[in-house]
């Protein structure tokens, strides 16, 4: 009796065993997924801080200028300024004028191709006697651009592997979480392309800021002022007649009134004495 329990114990044990194996085999997965995940985050992390894997031939350098000068004709120097944008293939950003107490003054922003920035100024500088300032700067990012291409190549990398992780999923919250760490260095991805599209937009093209004027005498000014006056009193002259002309029915309708309204005025007075 004793040796037939016995087995009975034994089978009973055994297919517990066996059931608790089969219970866990989908947390070890989990858990393998998991492990995978940290792994690869840890090297990713490493190798952000190592920007000896991205190489560049030549440094990467950002160029501006501030200019300012006084000027004999501001307006002649300005067409000839924008003569130089078509001819060194460059552009304005940005355009504007205004007038002062005794100056004409013109700011122009451009952005030019950086081979073109020494061409540009020493044209620009022809017929100019005096600059009240003049600045040239240049901003090494050679390290940063560097850092990102690397940190770039690192990221793309890791998406890979999650990608691959992710044609291996077997569970819904296998994919889930790999979804989701995809979703995370994407946008991470976007972010460093974004930065490297402007630095590289910023060393391709060099920016020159020029401010120029013209002094102008106030006795003209008040010349000037006095002649637009003057032409400004007889547009509206005319315009006066033009409104006129367009509403002459009612300037008819309106004297016919009036001349009736006075007709029967005196007709009543006339009655009454």
């Amino acid at each position: 009796m004793k040796p037939i329990i016995l087995s009975l114990f034994l089978v009973v044990f055994l297919n517990g065993c066996g059931g608790g194996g089969n219970a866990n085999q989908s947390t070890g997965e989990t858990t393998f997924y998991h492990e995978e995940i940290a792994t690869q985050k840890a090297q990713l992390d490493s190798r952000d801080t190592d920007g000896s894997q991205a190489v560049i031939t030549e440094q990467m350098l950002i160029k501006r200028g501030n200019f300012s000068f006084q000027t004999g004709d501001v307006d002649k120097k300005h067409a000839e300024i924008l003569e130089l944008v078509t001819k060194y293939q460059a552009y304005v950003s940005n355009d504007n004028s205004y007038i002062s107490h005794d100056r004409k003054t013109y700011n122009t922003e451009i952005r030019l191709p950086k081979q073109f920035f020494d061409a540009f100024v020493n044209d620009l500088s022809q017929g100019v006697s005096h600059f009240d300032h003049k600045e040239v700067g240049v901003e090494d990012v050679t390290e940063e651009y560097v850092d990102i291409n690397a940190r770039l190549k690192t990221k793309k990398e890791l998406e890979a592997r999650y990608l691959e992780l992710l044609s291996k999923a077997k569970t819904v919250s296998e994919m889930l979480e790999i979804e989701k760490q995809i979703g995370e260095l994407q946008a991470d991805i976007e972010s460093i392309e974004g930065r490297l599209k402007y630095i590289t937009q910023q060393v391709q093209f060099s920016t020159l800021n020029l401010s120029y004027y013209e002094k102008t005498s106030v006795g003209n000014r008040f010349g000037q002022q006095f002649l637009n006056g003057f032409k400004n009193g007889w547009n509206n002259f005319i315009w006066f007649f033009v409104g006129l002309v367009n509403i002459w029915p009612f300037i008819i309708l309106f004297g016919l009134f009036i001349y009736f309204f006075a007709k029967w005025l005196r007709r009543k007075r006339r009655n009454q004495s």
